[in-house]
């Protein structure tokens, strides 16, 4: 995997950016967080969106 001359890729989306990275030819991007984690009263709750 070679970075030499490229920046990681950056998409803007409606809660911030997001920044993924070129792995074989493919753009990855890990982690994105789409809703806040189920503990305590959000156990069985409908999900709730992510904070920005």
């Amino acid at each position: 995997m070679s970075a030499i001359g490229s920046a990681d890729p950056e998409v803007r989306v409606t809660k911030g950016r997001l920044r993924g990275r070129m792995e074989d030819g493919v753009t990855v991007f890990r982690g994105v967080p789409f809703a806040l984690p189920p503990v305590g009263a959000l156990r069985l709750a409908a999900p709730v969106p992510a904070e920005p």
